[in-house]
């Protein structure tokens, strides 16, 4: 059974808590299922923090999630892949940003193409 966070001892949870508010993420997320590389560094930096403190490899995986220790030994030996800088991130969310709006222009053209078209037939039919 995966323990909750009030089961946690006072000081799990203080790391936890520490890890968490450095990487900018809920205290959660270190122990939800997911392998998003943000929550998997934090996990990472606390799975260090933890065995530093002396708990073992089953203790650390049930605090964070309930994962097997073997998947503790995978955070500890591992190295971390460096996440996307800054500059990457809004260079990649500038370049959707554009794509997006190419993507709505080229619809609303589209949009101002049929309505000239029915006005055109409308006109017509009045004429």
């Amino acid at each position: 059974m995966t323990p909750t966070m009030e089961d946690k001892p006072k000081p799990v949870m203080d790391i936890l808590r520490m890890v968490a508010a450095r990487h900018k993420l809920p205290v959660g997320s270190l122990s939800a299922k997911t392998r998003e590389g943000t929550v998997v560094a934090a996990r990472r930096e606390a799975a260090h923090k933890l065995r530093d403190y002396g708990y073992s490899l089953p203790q650390i995986g049930r605090f964070l999630g309930g994962r097997h220790h073997a998947s503790i030994i995978w955070l500890l030996t591992t190295p971390g892949r460096p996440g996307p800088t800054a500059e990457q991130r809004l260079r990649r969310v500038a370049v959707e940003r554009e794509r997006l709006l190419a993507h709505v222009a080229k619809k609303l053209q589209g949009l101002d193409d049929r309505e000239q078209r029915l006005r055109r037939e409308l006109a017509g039919e009045v004429a």
